[in-house]
Parts: structure tokens; sequence; C-alpha cells
């Protein structure tokens, strides 16, 4: 009798182990929201370095994400990182976002999918052979018809490699994950300009702010049309109409 209510409990066990989900340490997925970390790069360069790594948030169709400045409500996402001793990350680069509709009010965020990225600079004494744990605990807030705080503890572990050209602070293409190195590219397109790329100046009264840009950026030109997305919250109105 004992050994047949071993053997029981043993097969119950296992087929409740057979039900937990299974997902990459580096995945993490709700209901509403596929996220992931990667890196840009193959591996940490040795002797110290730039890198870039990427919070990838996939949402389910009609949900969206928020920027670091939400609009007229929402959150930004947030991360905080557990990095291995000596390195460093930035803050995250965050890429142009679209105007979205909530209501009567206007948010700036993302749907369908956005990468963030984070430069991380590593010390100058890893050296190859080593292998990095990078932990990422994101938390971002995804709405639809209704608003849900969501959070998931990401990482991604790179070797440490000779890196091809080690005169450059930063890695070059050659070092370049093939699987990532076209998002990262493609993100690079969308962040913001230096002011030093252009001259731009403003004129407001107390309901309208006219921005002036010289020359013309190449976008309006072509009869795109330019949206105006402040950098810090409360500045303007998201939902006033804007006229390029």
């Amino acid at each position: 009798m004992t050994s047949r209510l071993s053997s029981f409990v043993t097969a119950l066990l296992l087929f409740a182990l057979s039900l937990l989900p299974v997902r990459a340490a580096d995945v993490a997925t709700t209901p509403r929201v596929e996220a992931r970390l990667v890196s840009e790069m193959i591996g940490v360069p040795a002797g110290g370095g730039v890198i870039s790594l990427g919070l990838i948030l996939r949402m389910q169709p009609n949900w969206h994400t928020y920027w670091r400045n939400p609009g007229e409500s929402g959150e930004p996402t947030a991360i905080t990182w557990t990095l291995p001793p000596g390195f460093a990350a930035g803050a995250i680069i965050w890429p142009a976002p679209e105007r979205i509709a909530f209501g009567e009010l206007a948010n700036y965020g993302y749907s369908d999918r956005v990468l963030l990225r984070i430069e991380v600079k590593a010390p100058a004494d890893v050296r190859a052979g080593q292998r990095v744990t990078f932990v990422a605990n994101a938390q971002w807030l995804v709405c639809k018809d209704i608003c849900i705080p969501e959070k998931a503890t990401l990482d991604v572990t790179l070797p440490v490699v000779e890196p091809k050209h080690p005169e450059t602070l930063y890695p070059s293409l050659d070092d370049a994950d093939p699987q990532w190195h076209e998002a990262f590219a493609g993100n690079r397109a969308r962040e913001p300009l230096h002011s030093a790329s252009f001259d731009a100046r403003f004129s407001a009264n107390e309901n309208e702010v006219t921005l002036f840009f010289f020359p013309t950026l190449n976008r309006i030109e072509r009869g795109v049309g330019a949206q105006f997305f402040p950098y810090e919250k409360g500045l303007i109105k998201a939902s006033a109409p804007q006229v390029s």
C-alpha cells in the first residue's frame, strides 16, 4: 500500500510539474504583453567599452504602453538594474512615441511593439572568457479600455569577447548580433537628435506655442507633417490640436 501511494504521489507530482509554464530567462509573457531583454552585441568587449541592451515590449492588439512623458494619463516604463561589479547602466534612450487618443485625453506611448535601449558601460578589467549576467526588473503600465500595471524580472547572460576593433569605445558592426542588429538600428533612427543638428526656436502666448526649425526639417518638406512631443510632462495640453 505504501509503495502504491508513493508511486501515485510521484505520478501526480510529475503531472503537476508538466502543467507549469516554461519560459526562457530573457522572456516573460502576460495575457497582454511579451517582454524580452536582448543585447545588440554578441558579447561584452574585453577591456571595457559600451554595449546596448534593449527591453522589448510586444503588446497585444489595441493595448499600449507609455513614453517617458505619458501625456495626460499613464506612467512610463521603468527599469531597475542588477549588474555585475563595475558595470553601469544609463537611462532609457526613448524612441519617438505616437500620440494615442484615450477618451477625451491624449497620451504619448507605443502600440504593437517598442524597443527601449539602454547603454551599459563595462569596466576595464573584464577579460575574455568570462560570462556576465544583466538583470532588469522592469515595470510598465499597459492600457486598453482599462490600465493594468505589470512587471517582470528579465536577464541576459553574455560572454566577454575580444572586440574586433579594440581602439573604439563602442563595439563595431562586426560584433553585432545578427538577430537583433536591425531592430537596434531602426530604433536609433527614431531616437532624439541632439539640438546641435538644427536650429530650433519657439514663441508662446497664453493659448498657443509656435515652434520654428531652421533649416526646415526634411520630413516636413516632404509633406509628412510633424508632431511635437514635450520631453517633460505638464508643458502643454497633449490633447490640444497641432498644425504643421
